[in-house]
């Protein structure tokens, strides 16, 4: 009788553990991050739309006046989430203009339905014609709530492509088809046991592969993402070291032709107090030792009474100069 009474409490133990482990693929989560754009953005309060005007501090015949540079408008569902997007860009030769818009599949997730995204370039040269896109995305989902296809569509050439989602155990596996239903190649997306993103590879239809991004991170918070860009001749990384405040501490970026390092940079931010929208002193330098420093600025801000920053000014910290400026207007759900 004792003995059963230990076999039972010894079958109801690893019961009770197996309940606790999710063996199963319908827990993985496609999209990379379950955090609303509001906490991405560093955003206090319900926002529901942000407009900023970039300005940069420019010489003309001896005078310094701020030039606008960019506009940007973002609205945002109440959710927290990206409806729509709007950004000009202003050069010496041209203006680029980029629009977007998203239809969410259910508002308290990041789960999408539709997405449009449009870029114009009017630059134009006697060897260059203005370039102009325009690309629809639509998603669709299984039985179990998950992500399976993403149809896109080029709607100016009439192309499209479709990306076919296999789950498994902690992996997802993309697989991207062209007009002609050739495989273009494939994504291999693995996941930890609390199914968060850790690993993303992507390979050519040959089996290349075509860039590897790795996240890791330290149970509650992201602290590192690494993503390398390879060609035929080397590859480039990128690399972003977080505090628990998804604030970059460091950004090295470095590229290597032949497996000869070509390349080195590495931006160090040194942020004045705990606040996520603290201002910040950024160092960049040219060397791995942080001896030879090419730049030091100051991102100074300025906020309003949600705390959320409305002015912010870069100064060359070397010369002493105002370089640019961010004008931002924020409103609020009501």
């Amino acid at each position: 009788m004792k003995n059963s009474n230990i076999l039972y409490l010894l079958v109801l133990i690893l019961f009770i553990q197996s309940c606790g482990i999710d063996d199963s693929t319908t827990s993985i989560n496609y999209w990379n991050s379950q955090k609303t754009d509001w906490e991405l953005e560093f955003l206090n309060g319900k926002v529901k739309r942000t407009e900023q005007i970039d300005y940069d501090l420019n010489s003309k015949k001896g005078k310094e006046e701020f030039v606008k540079k960019g506009y940007t408008l973002k609205n945002f569902n109440k959710w927290g989430f990206i409806e729509s997007s709007y950004n000009e860009t202003y050069y010496s030769l041209s203006t680029s203009v980029m629009e977007g818009r998203s239809v969410y599949r259910d508002t308290l997730k990041r789960d999408l339905i539709e997405r449009y995204s449009s870029f114009k370039d009017d630059y134009q040269s006697s060897y260059t014609k203005p370039f102009e896109s325009e690309t629809k995305f639509e998603y669709f989902y299984n039985e179990n709530e998950q992500l399976s296809r993403i149809e896109t569509k080029d709607l100016l050439n009439n192309e499209s492509t479709v990306k076919l989602l296999k789950y498994e155990k902690k992996k997802i596996t993309e697989y991207e088809y062209d007009n002609n239903d050739e495989l273009m190649g494939y994504t291999v997306r693995k996941y930890n046991n609390r199914n968060q993103l850790i690993e993303r590879i992507s390979y050519t239809k040959e089996g290349d592969v075509d860039y590897s991004s790795f996240l890791d991170d330290n149970n509650s918070y992201q602290v590192k993402d690494s993503t390398t860009y390879y060609n035929k001749d080397g590859y480039n990384t990128y690399v972003f070291h977080m505090d628990d405040k998804m604030r970059i501490l460091r950004f090295d970026n470095y590229s290597y032709v032949d497996s000869v390092l070509k390349d080195y940079e590495v931006e160090i931010n040194e942020y004045d107090n705990d606040e996520t929208n603290s201002s910040y002193i950024s160092k960049t330098y040219k060397d791995k030792d942080l001896e030879l420093l090419l730049k030091e600025e100051r991102i100074e801000r300025e906020f309003d009474e949600m705390g959320n920053v409305i002015l912010e000014t870069k100064i060359d910290m070397i010369r002493d100069k105002v370089l640019s400026k961010s004008v931002r207007k924020i409103v609020y759900y009501e």
